[in-house]
């Protein structure tokens, strides 16, 4: 897949700088008519530059349930077990969560 855009500047690194603004999102994107909102439609925010939404949501996420990551693994452990012994499950990914939402100090600039 191609990445759309080229963010060009240091701007997009400002936490919540980039969300909204017309240089890294598309304009004026509604959804269809949603019948569970009495057939409205509401704006749609999707980034333009590479890295997509993920580029423009203010720097933030997160990650889903312990249920759902064990539930994928059980799902995957039916096609094979190298998910399930991969550690493909919560308490195999959960390591990983926490070094990615670690950050040692002297790696952040104050």
């Amino acid at each position: 897949m191609v990445e759309y855009g080229d963010i060009g500047d240091d701007s997009i690194l400002v936490p919540g700088s980039s969300m909204f603004n017309p240089r890294f999102m598309f304009p004026n994107l509604q959804s269809v008519p949603q019948v569970g909102l009495n057939n409205r439609t509401f704006s749609v925010s999707i980034g333009r530059v590479v890295g997509g939404s993920s580029a423009v949501n203010a720097q933030m996420f997160d990650r889903g349930s312990a249920t759902d990551y064990d539930a994928w693994a059980a799902v995957s452990k039916d096609a094979t077990s190298a998910f399930e012994d991969a550690g493909w499950n919560w308490k195999g990914l959960l390591p990983y969560f926490r070094k990615v939402s670690h950050f040692p100090r002297g790696l952040i600039q104050e």
